[in-house]
């Protein structure tokens, strides 16, 4: 009789480099990257503060205060596109790297041409 011994390929090969245990676990997950975003959105032509301006960053959504300032609270990606929209200007659109902690981004909205919506 033959008794076969039938192992997982994953973490059987033998002690790996730099790993804490020497042994590479293909379960340990990646710690997570919270970022906060935080800025303020000003008109392009004038600088003045936008109320009321929606800022987006990958689903998060805050809308400007009277100041003009938007904050965007515990974001997990690392990156993405950043948007700002507000009737009366052309939409905005900018990638966006994010590595933790407190981000600041100020965003200028350009005017809309007379009779655009």
């Amino acid at each position: 009789m033959t008794l076969a011994i039938v192992l997982p390929a994953l973490g059987c090969i033998g002690p790996q480099a730099g790993h804490r245990d020497g042994y590479a676990s293909p379960t340990e997950p990646t710690p997570a990257v919270v970022t906060n975003v935080r800025g303020i959105v000003r008109d392009a032509v004038t600088r003045a503060p936008v109320p009321d301006a929606t800022v987006t960053f990958e689903g998060t959504t805050a809308v400007t205060r009277s100041d003009g300032n938007y904050t965007l609270e515990r974001i997990y990606m690392r990156a993405g596109n950043i948007t700002a929209s507000r009737t009366g200007y052309l939409p905005f659109t900018n990638a966006l790297a994010l590595n933790g902690g407190e981000r600041q981004f100020d965003i200028l909205l350009s005017p809309a041409p007379a009779g655009a919506p």
